[in-house]
Order: structure tokens, then sequence, then C-alpha cells
């Protein structure tokens, strides 16, 4: 099922915030964080000016996401603000169903670094463990988010691959695709 018990968690300053299943009705919320992470121009293959996304489609894929065993979504809530998300789908088919690609992690900007990121990806790792349909996890991640490849490291995930320069962010402005992975126990 894609959802989770929920997480209560302390930030560093002695804050509560909370980690849970996204629901529809942070749809709009989770828009916003994706568009502050898009305006930052140096994590996502998707520019601004190209989302297209509206707050029904994504209340819509929030709802059908939670209907799918091998599919979750969770938030970083803090004091009712999404500060963070992070989503992972596995695959549809009989050959790829094992399989939990974490499409996306995100924090806001101005809470990174306080321990979001790595609580969303420890959300996503426990879930998984107790997930009998899923045996590994993977993703992609830009050869320039040093700090993304150092948590998913952290969180057990181990380099498989690379592909070079195929991102491109501008002239002479390019970044490899790194592709890492963890099994699940």
């Amino acid at each position: 099922m894609g959802e989770i018990k929920q997480r209560e968690l302390t930030l560093e300053q002695g804050e509560q915030y909370y980690i849970r299943t996204a629901s529809e009705t942070n749809a709009a919320a989770i828009l916003d964080l994706y568009r502050s992470v898009l305006a930052e121009d140096r994590y996502t293959l998707l520019l601004l000016e190209e989302m297209q996304r509206t707050e029904e489609a994504e209340r819509k894929a929030i709802a059908d996401e939670i209907k799918r065993p091998g599919c979750l979504r969770v938030v970083a809530d803090v004091d009712g603000l999404i500060v963070g998300m992070a989503r992972v789908k596995a695959g549809g088919l009989k050959r790829t169903a094992h399989f939990g690609d974490v499409d996306s992690v995100w924090v806001h900007s101005e809470w990174r670094r306080h321990g979001i990121g790595n609580a969303l990806i420890d959300t996503i790792v426990r879930w998984a463990e107790g997930n009998k349909g899923i045996e590994k996890l993977g993703l992609f991640v830009f050869s320039t988010s040093e700090a993304a490849i150092a948590l998913y490291h952290q969180n057990g995930f181990m380099i498989e691959g690379r592909a070079t320069r195929d991102i491109k962010f501008a002239e002479d402005d390019y970044a490899d695709t790194v592709i890492m992975g963890r099994m699940v126990d």
C-alpha cells in the first residue's frame, strides 16, 4: 500500500516536523515546492518554464499513487508547511515490479542541511524493506549534486554507473547522470 505511519522528528533547533504520506490536499503545496526547486535551475531535468502540471492533475496523481501497492509519496511537514517530498514507484510490469524507482526527492532550499532529506530517504528505505514486492531501489542524480550523492551513499545507495555529459545546462556546461541503487533487505 502506498501509505506509511506518520513519523514525528525533531530539527536541530528543537522544532518538530513530520514525515507522512502525501494527501490530495497537499497538491498545491507540493507544486509550490517543485516550482521552488525548478527555479534553482540545477537539480531537475524539467525547466521552470516547461512545467505544465496543474493542481488537479497533481491531486489525481496523489490519489492514484496511494492506491498502488508499489508506490509511495511522502512529504516533510513543518507546522503545516510542506518543505520536502520524496516519491518511489515500482515498475508496472512483472519484470520490473521488484524495482522501486526513487524518481523525486526535493527539499526546499531554506530547509536543506537540517536532516530532512535524510529522513525522507530513510522513510522510503524503511517502507521498501516492509514491502515484500520491492527488492531494489534505484535513482538517477546529476553529478553536480554532490550533497545529494553523499546523502544517498549515507543511506546505502551505491554508484552503479554513469552517463557522461548527458545533461546540458548551457553551452559548455554539462553534467553526468549518476546511476545509484541499493538492495532492500
